[in-house]
C-alpha cells in the first residue's frame, strides 16, 4: 500500500474533504499483479484513477492499464472596486486532463536485466475557469460568480506513444532506499498525433558501501523531449522543484518578493519574465545529478538499535540541476537556453519507515541559488532514489 492521504478542510467557502492511496495486489508466485490508485481532490474532474494488470506466467511478460490524471493550476488577484468599496477576488482554474490506455511488453535476459516495449493511445483535455468573489460591504455578504472560459484553451490532444527501454536493477533494499548495487533505465519514446516529438530518458543510480554501514548514493537523470513539437506550449513544462529531483526548491516556498532578484545569465531567456528567480526552473529538458552519504540511525552513530524507534535513514545530500528550452527557446519566457547554468543544494535528510506503510522525509535544506532564501524545512512522502 502506498502512503495513504486524507485531508479535511473548511473555510467561508465551504468543506473540502480529499486524500488517496494506491493498492498493489499479487498472487503468492507473482505471476498475476493488480495495481490499483485513487486520489480525490475536490470535483469529479479532479479524481485520479488507475487499474493496472501484469501476467508474468511465461518468459514473456504483458499487461496493460488505464488511467485518468488530472493537472490543476491556480492563478489568483485581489482588489477593491473604487466604486463601491466591495472586495474582490478572482481565481483562475486551469485543469489538463490526461486519459491513457497502454499495453506493455517485456522480456527478461536475466534475473537483473529485462527489455520493455509499450503502445498507448493518449487523450489530453483543457478546461479553464474564472471564480470570481465580491464581498458587499453594505450587507457584509460574500457573493460567488463562476464563468467558462473553456473556449480561451486549445482543443484536446489525441496522442499515439511507443517506446522502447533496456532496464537493469540488481540493488538491495534496506527499510527506506536501496543500499547496495545499481539501477539503470535507458528509454525512447516517440509520440505522434496531434504533437510529435521524441522522449529521452537516461536514468542511472548506483550505491556503494566501502564501509558498513555506509552508502553512497548516486543518481544522474536526463529527460527530455526532442523535436518540433517538444516545446509546444500545449504541454506542461518539466519542472526541477520536485522534492524528489531537486530540494530547496518546492513551489509552496517560493515567496513574491523573490521575483525582485535577477539571474545573470547571457543564457537566460527571462528578459520578460515577471520572476527570473522561479522560472530558470522550467523547460522542455533537464538534467539532474544526487549525490547522498547515508547512515541507518542510530546503528550508523554507535548508540545501538532501540526498538522503540521506527527504521530511520539520515543523509548528507548535495543535488544539482538544469532546466533548459531547445529549439524554440525564444518562444518561451523565462528558463535557459542551454543547460549550463544549473542550481543546486545542499542539506540533511531523514527518511523514517512508519509501520512498513509510510515513508516520511524530512529535509533541512540550503538552495544556493535563491539570494533571499536560507536554510528551511522540507517534508514529503518518497523512499531515497
Amino acid at each position: 500500500m502506498a502512503p495513504p492521504q486524507v485531508a479535511v478542510g473548511t473555510d467561508r467557502y465551504g468543506t473540502y474533504v480529499g486524500g488517496g492511496t494506491a493498492l498493489f495486489w499479487s498472487d503468492v508466485l507473482g505471476e498475476h499483479s493488480l495495481a490499483t490508485l485513487l486520489q480525490v481532490n475536490g470535483s469529479f474532474k479532479d479524481i485520479a484513477a488507475l487499474v493496472g494488470y501484469e501476467n508474468r506466467r511465461s518468459r514473456w511478460n504483458w499487461g496493460g492499464a488505464v488511467s485518468q490524471i488530472p493537472i490543476l493550476w491556480r492563478g489568483f488577484a485581489y482588489g477593491i472596486d473604487p466604486a463601491t468599496g466591495d472586495i474582490i477576488e478572482q481565481e483562475d482554474r486551469f485543469r489538463q486532463t490526461s486519459r491513457e490506455v497502454t499495453g506493455i511488453v517485456s522480456y527478461p535476459f536475466s534475473r537483473v536485466q529485462r527489455t520493455e516495449f509499450s503502445a498507448s493511445y493518449l487523450n489530453i483535455s483543457f478546461d479553464y475557469e474564472r471564480v470570481t468573489r465580491r464581498y458587499d460591504v453594505s450587507t457584509g455578504r460574500w457573493e460567488e460568480q463562476k464563468v467558462d472560459l473553456d473556449s480561451l484553451v486549445s482543443d484536446a490532444l489525441n496522442l499515439g506513444t511507443m517506446s522502447a527501454a533496456l532496464v537493469y536493477d540488481n540493488t538491495f533494499f534496506g527499510w527506506t532506499g536501496p543500499v547496495l548495487g545499481q539501477r539503470y533505465r535507458f528509454e525512447l519514446s516517440p509520440v505522434f498525433g496531434s504533437i510529435n516529438y521524441l522522449g529521452v530518458l537516461s536514468d542511472y543510480r548506483r550505491y556503494l558501501m566501502p564501509l558498513r554501514p555506509y552508502t553512497l548514493a548516486g543518481r544522474i537523470l536526463h529527460f527530455g523531449r526532442y523535436g518540433n513539437g517538444g516545446e509546444d506550449g500545449r504541454l506542461q513544462p518539466l519542472y526541477l522543484g520536485y522534492q524528489q529531483i531537486i530540494r530547496g526548491y518546492d513551489y509552496g516556498s517560493f515567496e513574491a518578493v523573490e521575483c525582485e532578484d535577477d539571474v545573470d545569465s547571457k543564457y537566460f531567456v527571462g528578459q520578460d519574465s515577471s520572476c527570473p528567480v522561479f522560472d530558470q526552473l522550467f523547460g522542455s529538458r533537464f538534467v539532474v545529478g544526487n549525490f547522498e552519504l547515508r547512515v541507518p540511525f542510530p546503528q550508523g552513530l554507535g548508540l545501538g538499535a532501540p526498538s522503540a524507534l521506527p527504521p530511520i535513514t539520515l543523509a548528507l545530500f548535495y543535488d544539482v540541476g538544469a532546466a533548459w528550452w531547445g529549439e524554440n527557446a525564444a518562444l518561451r519566457v523565462g528558463g535557459n537556453r542551454a543547460p549550463w547554468r544549473p542550481v543546486s543544494s545542499y542539506g540533511v535528510a531523514g527518511r523514517i519507515n512508519v509501520f512498513g506503510v509510510l515513508l516520511l522525509e524530512v529535509d533541512y535544506v540550503h538552495p544556493n541559488d535563491r539570494p533571499r532564501k536560507g536554510w528551511y524545512w522540507q517534508f514529503g512522502f518518497s523512499p531515497g532514489f
